[in-house]
């Protein structure tokens, strides 16, 4: 008796086995599914990436103000620290805004090359 219960749950565990392993193999719908989450997912990123970049620009213009502002505040004594703080901040920004720029611009691309024709 116990050799048959051992043998029906062997052999039913082996039909559950091969069931499982035919049913995980996934088809084209499911890869191009798959797919098209990963694009959408990319693009997402990318243009939270654009936001945030924008906002550390956004960053550095105030700070650009805020320092052109205390050396109008403080004319008569105008420190040349003040200024060559200014003239950093100003190429710090500089540098950010050209990198901005570039880095937008291959953003916008690789959205615009993303795959999007699942299925074809």
């Amino acid at each position: 008796m116990k050799t048959l219960l051992l043998s029906i749950l062997l052999v039913g565990s082996a039909m559950l086995l091969i069931g499982f392993k035919c049913e995980a193999q996934s088809n084209d719908a499911d890869r191009d599914w798959i797919d098209s989450l990963a694009v959408q997912y990319r693009n997402a990123y990318l243009k939270s990436a654009i936001s945030s970049d924008q906002a550390d620009l956004d960053t550095l213009v105030m700070l650009v103000d805020t320092l052109i502002f205390d050396l109008k505040q403080d004319n008569e004594n105008c420190s040349r620290q003040g200024r060559d703080e200014l003239i950093k901040s100003i190429i710090q920004y500089e540098d950010a805004r050209r990198a901005l720029v570039l880095r937008k611009h291959v953003y916008e691309r690789e959205m615009q090359l993303a795959r999007t024709n699942f299925g074809s």
